[in-house]
């Protein structure tokens, strides 16, 4: 065996959300509960709302939105379905005025891929991005890791009642 094949298996496993465990194949929309509520991140010039239904029916909905000095700027809108033996992230952009991003029948698919109590990773089928959830108490933390480039962005929520 390569030596280096360890050290690239250690790699991956230090570069795992820490919490996390694989485990998509048996992955329920249930596990995703800690996600639901209406969530804010407010600051003079851009407010964000993210907002996640409760579970019904092996699905959860969920919005973002973003304006920028009261102009609303972007939208998100979203379903987790199970598809078909694992839960599946389904997501549509858009610019003000409701302007897509992706073509009326196509949407960007983003499996589950780790899950644990208060953390959830979803990756595009391709791997060019990820979202990664964790929640700590009423604050939800998202970021968006973008493959390609290597940035980030970090979002930072607040529960609402």
């Amino acid at each position: 065996m390569p030596r280096c094949l360890p050290i690239a298996l250690l790699l991956a496993a230090l570069a795992t959300p820490s919490g996390l465990h694989a485990q998509a194949t048996s992955s329920t929309i249930e596990q995703l509960a800690f996600l639901t509520g209406r969530w804010i991140s407010d600051t003079p010039d851009e407010y964000q709302e993210e907002s996640w239904s409760p579970i019904h029916a092996q699905n959860i909905t969920g919005q973002f939105r973003v304006l920028h000095k009261g102009t609303p700027v972007f939208y998100e809108f979203w379903t987790v379905e199970m598809d078909p033996n694992m839960p599946v992230l389904k997501l549509k952009h858009f610019n003000a005025g409701l302007i897509g991003w992706e073509d009326k029948d196509k949407s960007t698919r983003m499996p589950l891929r780790k899950v644990s109590a208060n953390e959830v990773l979803f990756e595009e089928e391709d791997g060019s991005t990820t979202l990664h959830y964790q929640r700590a108490g009423d604050t939800l933390t998202c970021t968006v890791h973008h493959a390609r480039t290597g940035k980030d962005e970090i979002f930072h929520f607040h529960r609402q009642p």
